[in-house]
């Protein structure tokens, strides 16, 4: 019989070659599956419990840009959960990319809804940009909110028609007002507003009028429009006190 024909050599050391390699391409691809999910894993499997399932590696490469996946799959799921349209992925990321909270805004957004206030994503975004707090303004438009006037304390001074000098506070009940709370004045600005017109309005007045019809005052300076554009609305304006400066 004729002996078989033993391999040659290169062709055993090529075989053991590619087969080393296959084996390390492998054990690399093991690791960085491992790596890829000890970094992502937890919000990755959130985003599928929750209905709003992410690719694995597509939140391993956000993660690697410093992006907020944890809050946006946080805020993408709670909105889900609140059956509130939901922003795609992205849009919520570029929230949370421009310094924001996406998870407060979904509260925001929801709690809008729940109350039968319209607030979309994107201006409860505008408004957390522009250093508002999303939320408190849609429980203030929901509500109101108190203030004092002049807000430091003490009075608004004033001259009256026929020449008396006069102190005059004011208690004010505001609402938010949602459409303008992202570029309307805030609630500081609006009160040192509201004190210029009570000094206007008091100059109107005689001293008897002012005294004995204190409501004259906060109807002149409701009907001057000082809200227009605010962030928030005057809801009552009350005249708590009158006396001589």
């Amino acid at each position: 019989m004729t002996a078989p024909i033993p391999p040659a050599p290169l062709a055993v050391e090529a075989y053991d070659v590619v087969v080393a390699t296959l084996a390390g391409l492998l054990g690399l691809a093991v690791v960085a599956w491992f790596v890829v999910f000890y970094l992502v894993g937890a919000v990755w499997i959130r985003a599928r419990l929750a209905g709003t399932p992410v690719g694995l590696f597509r939140l391993a490469r956000l993660r690697f840009r410093g992006a907020p996946v944890d809050a946006a799959v946080d805020a993408r799921a709670h909105l889900v959960r609140s059956g509130v349209e939901v922003p795609s992925l992205d849009e919520i990321l570029a929230q949370g990319l421009a310094g924001g909270d996406p998870r407060h805004v979904a509260t925001a957004v929801i709690a809008a809804r729940r109350g039968g206030v319209a607030l979309t994503w994107g201006h409860a975004c505008a408004i957390e940009r522009a250093g508002r707090d999303p939320e408190q303004l849609v429980r203030e438009a929901l509500g109101s909110r108190n203030e004092d006037c002049p807000a430091e304390g003490g009075v608004v001074r004033a001259t009256t028609s026929d020449g008396h000098a006069v102190g005059v506070r004011a208690r004010l009940s505001l609402r938010a007002s949602l459409d303008d709370a992202a570029t309307g004045i805030g609630v500081d600005e609006l009160v040192r507003r509201i004190a210029v017109e009570l000094a206007d309005a008091v100059g109107k007045l005689d001293a008897a009028r002012v005294r004995g019809e204190p409501a004259a005052i906060g109807a002149r300076v409701r009907a001057a429009g000082v809200d227009a554009g605010a962030a928030y609305r005057i809801v009552d304006l009350r005249i708590v006190g009158v006396q001589n400066a």
